[in-house]
């Protein structure tokens, strides 16, 4: 039995869901450049935390605005910004709470 290899459609790309992903990478920049300023209070692990953010913050907004053609990869990307943009948000509110 064939089995057709698993796709997106169109509809898993449409505009709205290009904006969701820029937006996605707009709270990625706006959280590392937070953890940036905060790594220059000491904290080591923030100071390292602020670099790797950085990184995959060029990397995936260049990635995801780019339109690459392998749209798997392209939602694997998006899916790894947005769960970024979740850890950074919690270790802002443990940091808040003063447990980090």
């Amino acid at each position: 039995m064939n089995k057709e290899p698993v796709s997106f459609t169109d509809k898993d790309f449409s505009p709205a869901s290009f904006k969701e992903m820029e937006q996605t990478i707009d709270n990625i920049n706006r959280y590392s450049t937070i953890q940036a300023q905060e790594s220059f209070s000491g904290n080591n692990r923030v100071s390292k935390l602020g670099v790797f953010t950085s990184s995959f913050r060029i990397f995936a907004g260049t990635y995801i605005t780019n339109k690459p053609k392998n749209k798997g990869l392209q939602r694997l990307v998006y899916s790894l910004s947005k769960s970024m943009v979740s850890f950074l948000t919690n270790l802002k509110l443990l940091k808040m709470q003063g447990r980090f």
